[in-house]
């Protein structure tokens, strides 16, 4: 843990040097082969592949994030409005998404989707063996995008409640 905050005081002092776009381009592209050569990365589970390859990937995908950000902060795009909303409700978000993810696998189990990813539920979401990585980072993507939308359209949908509700207490 503290080869990280060491390694983010190193990249504070040289980060004008490091956001030359064609640094973040051979960041961004040793993190996807790194990220295919490391395997699965299982942080739950302890499972992190090749210690150095695991290192690597999460100072390159801290540096593509924080590149990034600061792209999206210095352009002013329309997105920034959203970053915001969903940072200002972020804790709530954090706070539901595990109830979520539990109920999605739950329905997932119920409706037979997991029988045929050869998947069963466990504590922690599910787990399921495939034979082949690319299939299974597909799945895991498209899982991702579950997990990740549902707290936010929870948030969306509680907002929407809130004001409903405090109109009508106004008249």
């Amino acid at each position: 843990m503290v080869s990280f905050f060491i390694m983010g005081n190193v990249i504070k002092n040289y980060w004008r040097r490091i956001t030359k776009k064609y640094i973040i381009g051979s960041f961004f592209l040793l993190y996807i082969l790194l990220s295919f050569k490391n395997g699965i990365v299982d942080v739950y589970g302890r499972l992190y592949g090749n210690p150095i390859y695991f290192w690597l990937n999460a100072v390159f995908g801290s540096l593509l994030i924080m590149y990034f950000s600061y792209f999206i902060y210095k352009r002013k795009l329309k997105i920034n409005i959203i970053l915001e909303y969903l940072g200002k409700r972020s804790l709530f978000i954090l706070v539901t998404h595990w109830p979520i993810m539990q109920w999605i696998t739950y329905v997932l189990n119920s409706t037979g989707v997991l029988e045929l990813i050869n998947g069963k539920p466990e504590i922690a979401s599910f787990s399921y063996y495939l034979p082949n990585k690319y299939i299974f980072t597909l799945i895991e993507i498209l899982l991702l995008v579950i997990y990740t939308i549902m707290p936010i359209l929870f948030v969306v949908m509680l907002d929407k409640s809130k004001k409903c509700v405090l109109t009508s207490v106004q008249v």
